[in-house]
């Protein structure tokens, strides 16, 4: 039941918790798996490393006792990952600290008639932020659970 391979991931998921907790300072009280949606300039004011190419990017919400986080590496096309195998790069990451982003405001999607429509409504939280030269930017994330609840914890420590 409990194999190698299980003991090897908890031990791997344990590590990463370690080195994301030296590097934000404070006690992880939870993650949860997540998908920014923005288009590029978005990505480029968030300074979230993506790729040209790249609508979404995958990662972590990481939540601690007063801040939310989220962390992401960078995703590359299946060339680019066979490319990078054989050079033993590492691929480069982010980690973003939400209470540093400028009038970032959270809430969840307005319901329509055709919400049914999307399953992935129940699980999306739009947000809003100012950028530095003033301009309003717009991200979506898609959580894999219920939104509500990570609209709580969102809005909970922003407060």
């Amino acid at each position: 039941m409990f194999s190698e391979s299980n003991f090897h991931s908890f031990n791997a998921q344990k590590e990463f918790a370690a080195q994301i907790k030296e590097l934000i300072g404070s006690d992880i009280t939870s993650m949860e798996l997540a998908e920014i949606r923005a288009e590029q300039s978005v990505y480029d004011a968030l300074k979230i490393k993506t790729e040209s190419w790249q609508k979404s990017a995958y990662g972590l919400l990481i939540f601690t006792e007063s801040l939310p986080y989220f962390y992401t590496t960078t995703q590359q096309n299946y060339l680019s990952k066979l490319g990078i195998k054989a050079a033993q790069e590492k691929q480069a990451s982010s980690l973003i600290n939400f209470s540093e982003i400028k009038e970032l405001k959270f809430f969840l999607p307005g319901k329509t008639f055709f919400s049914f429509l999307k399953p992935e409504h129940k699980r999306t939280i739009e947000a809003s932020f100012t950028e530095e030269a003033g301009r309003k930017l717009y991200f979506t994330i898609v959580t894999h659970s219920d939104a509500f609840l990570i609209y709580k914890k969102l809005t909970q420590i922003q407060a």
